[in-house]
Parts: structure tokens; sequence; C-alpha cells
């Protein structure tokens, strides 16, 4: 038995440029839904929403600094971390990178450890925690 071939239709440069879609499918249903005269809108809105996990910081400290310790830092430990501290803007919470000049990607121009801490509004140290954090001082290392 012969399987017929489907063949995709990419969709009519005169009725819809794919440049408007992230994606050549997305661009192939845009024009389905538009031959078949469905009214739509392509992302025109947002829908938030907030993943339930339980975030266990490494240390608190009796003066009310709560340290996280990080060897690798992988992306999603990065949205971890910027997710915990927007839903707990209250909470004093520092990083104590290994080593703070690790650059996040092999990628040329990536940034390090450290100034994604700082872009993030992270109050972070490198390789021990300071003293100051011991007396909730906030100081960042140059």
């Amino acid at each position: 038995m012969r399987r017929s071939r489907l063949t995709r239709q990419p969709p009519s440069e005169t009725t819809l440029s794919t440049s408007k879609f992230r994606s050549k499918f997305e661009a192939v249903v845009a024009a389905s839904l538009t031959k078949r005269g469905m009214d739509y809108s392509y992302e025109s809105q947002e829908l938030p929403y907030q993943l339930q996990n339980i975030y266990t910081p490494d240390f608190f400290l009796g003066n009310g600094v709560v340290v996280e310790v990080k060897g690798l830092f992988s992306p999603e430990d990065r949205r971890k971390m910027v997710a915990v501290k927007k839903q707990h803007p209250k909470v004093d919470l520092r990083i104590c990178f290994m080593d703070a000049r690790k650059k996040l990607s092999k990628a040329p121009g990536s940034i390090t450890y450290g100034q994604w801490a700082t872009r993030h509004g992270f109050v972070w140290s490198s390789g021990r925690i300071p003293t100051e954090w011991l007396t909730n001082e906030q100081v960042h290392p140059t």
C-alpha cells in the first residue's frame, strides 16, 4: 500500500506576512484561520502565571539575611532566583558564588555571574560570605 505524501502550503504572501509570526508553522495556522474566516489576534494579550514550587535557601543567618550558595548557576537557577526575589521582596536574599567571574555561557560577550546578579538587584559575593553580611550591611564587591 502506497502512502500519499502531504504537502504543506505556505501562507499566501498577499494575505499574511510571515515576518509577523515567530515561526513558519504559526504563519501556516494563521493563514488557515484567515482562509476559514475566523477572526483572531496574534500575541495581543499576556496571561501571567505562577508555578507553585518550593525554594529552600542554603543558609538563614541569625540577622535575617538569606544566602544562596552557587557553584554552577544554570538558567533554571537564574529563573528561580528572579522568581523568588519577585515573590518575596521583603526577604534579604543574597548569593555567594564560588566564582562570580565565571561567565554565564561561552558565547562572546556573555556576562559573569556577578554581573548577572547586579543586573537583577541581588547583593552577591565571590568565594566566601563577607563579614559585612553578618552585620546586615549591603556591600557589593568591587
